[in-house]
């Protein structure tokens, strides 16, 4: 395992969580807002414009908050992060399905026991084979007060066949918070690469996130 490095972006204020698109177009930070739309960009090269955002409608979006959104490389399940009544814990991760590309999204359901807690469970990110799922708690113990976890599941259509999620360990997971992970890999070296966000200082110090 190569060493943390930390990596500066041009954004230095309330920088929780990013995410990569399946097609390796990055989507960019999340100023730990609620998601209220999907950026529709799909059809464009991968270095042009973002399209304007299409909210998601009520079906996905509820009046909590929905954020950290992560969709399978066939398109057909979307991971979010929410708060909505009906979970195990304070903020779950929720999968919302449709039968192809050109069908809506149906309503989200808890992705259960295994990857939840009666914490705090976000972030979802997927490795690009979809047998892996990355994501952060804080409420299954380990290093710190959030921990970055990993799931895996053999059929990667499966959205209810994740194992029980298992600590990444305190070499990657530090004493305070490790959190937003997205998992990139490059298809021209097959060199993988976690980001995630840090924090090197207790809560209440005027440090934040930093991202590695």
């Amino acid at each position: 395992m190569k060493p943390i490095e930390r990596i500066t972006l041009l954004c230095t204020l309330g920088v929780v969580a990013y995410a990569c698109s399946p097609d390796k177009r990055l989507v960019g930070p999340n100023a730990a807002k609620p998601l209220a739309a999907e950026a529709a960009g799909e059809d464009q090269p991968a270095y042009g414009p973002w399209g304007a955002p299409v909210n998601l409608g009520r079906v996905v979006n509820s009046a909590a908050n929905e954020q950290h959104p992560a969709i399978s490389k066939d398109g057909l399940s979307l991971y979010v992060s929410s708060d909505r009544p009906g979970g195990l814990g304070g903020t779950d991760i929720w999968v919302s399905q449709r039968a192809s590309i050109d069908d809506p999204w149906g309503a989200p359901v808890n992705l259960g026991p295994n990857i939840n807690t009666s914490g705090n469970d976000l972030a979802p990110t997927f490795t690009p084979d979809g047998h892996q799922l990355y994501f952060h708690s804080t409420g299954r113990g380990g290093c710190g007060l959030a921990d970055l976890f990993v799931a895996r599941r053999h059929d990667k259509r499966d959205d209810f066949g994740w194992e029980l999620a298992e600590n990444l360990g305190c070499v990657v997971n530090g004493p305070y918070a490790d959190a937003g992970p997205t998992y990139f890999e490059d298809e021209a070296t097959g060199i993988t690469t976690l980001y995630f966000t840090v924090q090197n200082n207790p809560p209440g110090s005027d440090q934040g996130f930093d991202i590695y």
